[in-house]
């Protein structure tokens, strides 16, 4: 049974699956929360406006082989039409992923400040090696070289999980208090 799935695409990755020559990479599609298996080779691009016919096989949404995928959507506000999926051979349906859930900010002790933390300390140290190739940082030793990394890093991960922001917002609140605490 072929369904529709239009919209935005919001990403495309990649995704490692094992077939009879060894693993291929497939691609996969995000569309308004909505996961599409674009197969192995894919035309389409982010931020492309689409409207796909994909089926519901192997436990997820699949681009309908001989699809032409690239068909305009509308004017470009388009949404992921409503989608239901398949009954299973038990008559129970068959639910797609849940839909993501983003807070923000970031909370500090969270899955989601660990990663960004990590992807922070690897785009600091470019930005520090970067730095010094310019003439812009001049480290005296290491510790002053791992000291500017982490400064960087922090930086980053401050903006990037919204703590800036929230760090900002208990200062001006402790400046009107006048520092005093409650």
């Amino acid at each position: 049974m072929s369904q529709v799935v239009a919209g935005v695409i919001d990403n495309i990755y990649t995704k490692e699956v094992s077939t009879k020559y060894g693993p291929k990479p497939v691609y996969i599609a995000q569309i308004g929360g909505q996961e599409v298996n674009l197969g192995f080779k894919t035309p389409l691009a982010m931020g492309e406006t689409v409207s796909l016919n994909v089926e519901h096989k192997y436990g997820s949404l699949q681009l309908v082989q001989g699809n032409t995928p690239a068909v305009p959507a509308g004017n470009g506000a388009a949404q992921v039409t409503a989608i239901s999926p398949p009954p299973s051979a038990a008559g129970v349906p068959v639910t797609g992923p849940a839909p993501i859930k983003v807070e923000f900010p970031v909370e500090v002790n969270t899955r989601g400040t660990s990663i960004i933390r990590q992807n922070s300390m690897g785009h600091a140290r470019a930005i520090v090696i970067n730095l010094f190739e310019v003439g812009l940082f001049k480290p005296l030793n290491e510790a002053a070289y791992m000291e500017k990394v982490m400064e960087v890093a922090y930086a980053i991960t401050d903006f990037s999980t919204g703590q800036r922001e929230v760090k900002a917002k208990q200062a001006a609140a402790a400046y009107e208090d006048g520092g005093r605490e409650a």
